[in-house]
């Protein structure tokens, strides 16, 4: 199940492929729960939530959230989605994140890995804002080379992996090894 192509018509968009790799997840998850992911359907479809919801596209079947759906997605969907993914440990430090949250950081992404005036241009905002509330990731690219956005989110994968597996190292303290060939005794 393909994504779409990047060059269809004269607009693009860039894909990472570390993203192209969790979409194919999240594609494979829709299929796995009986939606549809063609290469017309949207990531999220708008009958995510039940077969009444949404709208469907007469030309190709797709199924697209309704005004109402949009509208009301932050205090129906994404809250919700963020309470009950912060419940897993490796999620908790998303509590309280908002859908600015979603795009700040895609805009902080973009203004480590491309120029900002092509940054600003496409996220619809200017240089001045940019540099008024993005100033880290610029600053960040006066000390080091511009990298691919893969690249990027890969090292930031890799970091948050590091850290937490110093956490539990952590968190099992010095006297672990012990108390597993005990808990392996007890058991025995």
């Amino acid at each position: 199940m393909p994504l779409p192509q990047q060059d269809r018509g004269s607009a693009h968009t860039a894909i990472p492929s570390i993203l192209r790799e969790d979409l194919q997840q999240w594609r494979q998850a829709l299929v796995d729960g009986g939606h549809s992911a063609r290469d017309v359907d949207f990531i999220i479809p708008g009958d995510l939530t039940g077969a009444e919801q949404g709208v469907r596209d007469p030309a190709t079947g797709a199924v697209y959230l309704s005004r109402a759906q949009a509208k009301n997605w932050v205090q129906t969907r994404f809250r919700p989605a963020v309470r009950t993914l912060a419940t897993r440990t490796e999620f908790a430090s998303i509590v309280g994140a908002t859908p600015y949250a979603l795009r700040r950081g895609g805009i902080s992404l973009r203004l480590r890995t491309e120029d900002p005036q092509i940054v600003a241009s496409e996220c619809g905002t200017s240089l001045k804002m940019l540099s008024d509330h993005y100033s880290f990731p610029i600053e960040d690219l006066r000390h080091h080379e511009v990298r691919p956005a893969d690249v990027e989110w890969r090292a930031a994968r890799a970091a948050l992996s590091e850290q937490r597996a110093r956490e539990r190292e952590q968190h099992r303290g010095p006297f672990a090894r012990f108390s597993t060939r005990r808990e392996r005794k007890r058991r025995a």
